[in-house]
């Protein structure tokens, strides 16, 4: 069992995570975390085997995975 299916993080304990990791290992860590995001949604996506999908992004923070996913090759599969 994956740690995201065991445990619920509070979005201000995922938040402090993601800064300490941007903190510790740079800026482009952001779009590191991201992608690893972006690959996660999509393993689950793909394992429900939906006949499409559509992805909707709004402005704020939390656009950066839906917006890497769309336009990445995760998508091509």
């Amino acid at each position: 069992m994956r740690l995201a299916e065991k445990y619920v993080f509070s979005s201000s304990t995922v938040a402090k995570i993601d800064s300490d990791a941007i903190r510790d290992n740079g800026p482009e860590y952001g779009f590191e975390l991201m992608r690893k995001a972006a690959k996660f949604s999509f393993e689950i996506l793909k394992n429900k085997k939906p006949e499409s999908i559509i992805v909707f992004c709004g402005s704020g923070n939390n656009a950066g995975e839906d917006i890497y996913w769309r336009h990445s090759p995760l998508n091509q599969a």
